[in-house]
């Protein structure tokens, strides 16, 4: 486990900046994200803080949140990319992770082309599966990372399983439903999501796919 200071340990001059910048920007996971990633992650205990009074349940729910460091994220998708390389050459390579309670629950990658499957992205499959193993349909105290960003169908299908946490690779600048184009699940929601983790080799990953699909003429 993690160490980390608790809020309670935290001085007034130390609490002051993290409230004033939830709830100055918005009490959404974006204004914690540089604090919270690049530096210890903070982790509430619900103590008392001071003349700010305790935090919302909100604040304390963000702060949590980051309870995995960037190096962490970053071991989790890597494994997601391994998966994603899976669904070449067919396929496009998206490949979704899905733990809980620290431990893989499920994984899958897209298999649209191999299924004949118009629903077969990486996320839906992966839903699927946990659901199955779990044998409940809500998929509390889960994280998942995806190597790209959802699309609309996928960030439906993740709130409506109850995910409790949003992590991708690549941002999707045409079909992304965390903020990209849709806002289905924007960063600033009540679902934590974060992008950008090891963007570089999710999108390159891609771009290799699309470039080879161009490259490589078409059967007469």
């Amino acid at each position: 486990m993690l160490t980390a200071p608790l809020w309670g340990e935290l001085t007034t001059s130390t609490q002051k900046p993290i409230v004033e910048r939830v709830i100055g920007l918005h009490p959404g996971l974006t204004s914690l994200i540089p604090l919270l990633t690049h530096g210890e992650p903070i982790y509430t205990n619900g103590n008392d803080c001071g003349h700010f009074g305790k935090p919302s349940r909100v604040i304390r729910r963000k702060i949590i949140y980051m309870n995995e460091t960037r190096a962490n994220h970053q071991t989790w998708m890597r494994q997601a990319l391994t998966v994603a390389e899976q669904a070449l050459p067919l396929d496009v390579p998206v490949g979704a992770v899905l733990l809980h309670q620290g431990q893989v629950l499920a994984q899958a990658y897209n298999r649209r082309e191999l299924d004949c499957d118009p629903v077969g992205h990486a996320e839906i499959l992966a839903l699927r599966a946990a659901a199955q193993r779990l044998e409940r349909w809500r998929l509390t105290e889960t994280i998942l990372y995806v190597t790209l960003e959802p699309c609309p169908m996928c960030a439906a299908a993740i709130q409506q399983a109850r995910v409790q946490q949003v992590i991708f690779g690549a941002y999707d600048p045409l079909m992304g439903a965390c903020g990209s184009r849709y806002d289905i699940l924007p960063p600033t929601g009540p679902l934590p999501v974060l992008g950008g983790i090891l963007e570089q080799e999710c999108s390159g990953l891609l771009k290799a796919f699309f470039q080879e699909k161009r490259e490589k003429p078409e059967p007469l």
